[in-house]
């Protein structure tokens, strides 16, 4: 993923921090091979039940907040900052079902709005064959949600 390291690079510029959450084996929908989905798969969860299988992923809300903000305050924002190759190799070298994902999280400077922030993620992002989403961005910024919605229907996020 050729776009990750200029991406990564522009939001330090900009005082942000970005940590990487996800290794190698993260995988996404491709739309353009909708059929071809994770073998290990097996769930048939829909987001309309109220209670989801035990070990479906879930939104962690506020404790993912507080972490990230604890990480910032112990000065951890730049943890990943040799796996930007590795992730450039591995991404490049995994043929299994679906796209390579990416989960991360990123860090903005206090005095940096929502909406800053937003525009800034648009702007790095908006030449991008396979886009990045970030719904609760943008609801807090007042910003596209019906675009980060379509992002993860397309790739099934």
């Amino acid at each position: 993923m050729e776009e990750w390291t200029p991406f990564r690079a522009a939001l330090i510029e900009k005082g942000c921090l970005l940590w990487v959450h996800s290794g190698s084996r993260y995988r996404v929908t491709d739309p353009d091979a909708p059929d071809l989905t994770d073998p290990d798969d097996t769930d048939d969860f829909n987001e309309n039940d109220e209670t989801p299988p035990a070990g479906a992923a879930q939104d962690t809300g506020d404790a993912f907040d507080e972490a990230a903000r604890q990480s910032i305050e112990q000065g951890n924002g730049d943890e990943d900052a040799d796996f930007d190759d590795e992730l450039d190799e591995e991404l490049d070298d995994n043929s299994q079902w679906g796209l390579p994902g990416i989960y991360a999280a990123v860090g903005a400077p206090a005095g940096m709005s929502p909406k800053e922030l937003d525009g800034l993620l648009t702007a790095l992002t908006k030449d991008w064959k396979h886009p990045l989403s970030w719904l609760a961005l943008a609801k807090a910024a007042g910003g596209n949600e019906k675009r980060h919605l379509e992002i993860m229907e397309k790739y099934g996020l």
